[in-house]
């Protein structure tokens, strides 16, 4: 069986939600997260990196230079740090990935054929 996803692109990843932005002061504040909600397993492919839990793909947040890139939404997940997770994947969770890019794939053709619409976020910058 030929797989999609290889174990290199199965990553742990820490996120970021935003609640608020404050106009007087430029800062945004953050959701308080608990370890089980903040740290994720995801998978990255075609440049896009796929939440685990969700199926939805995460946004990235940072530039090289570490300044916020882009608007920024509320209840979205930003990406803000990846990591290896070679030493903690099971092969249950190397299979439930090939099943979750599949699903990736498929919204991924309905949305382009606007088969499936995506709620808009409020943007708060």
């Amino acid at each position: 069986m030929k797989y999609l996803v290889t174990r290199d692109r199965i990553l742990i990843c820490t996120i970021k939600i935003f609640a608020d932005y404050d106009q007087e002061t430029g800062a945004l504040r953050e959701e308080d997260l608990t370890d089980q909600d903040r740290v994720r397993m995801v998978i990255f492919m075609d440049g896009e990196i796929i939440d685990f839990r969700t199926g939805d793909v995460l946004s990235h947040i940072y530039e090289e230079d570490g300044f916020v890139t882009g608007e920024i939404y509320a209840n979205t997940m930003y990406v803000d740090e990846l990591f290896s997770a070679d030493k903690v994947l099971t092969d249950g969770e190397f299979l439930y990935a090939q099943e979750l890019y599949q699903f990736y794939l498929i919204r991924k053709k309905l949305i382009e054929e606007d088969k499936l619409r995506l709620f808009r976020q409020q943007r708060l910058y």
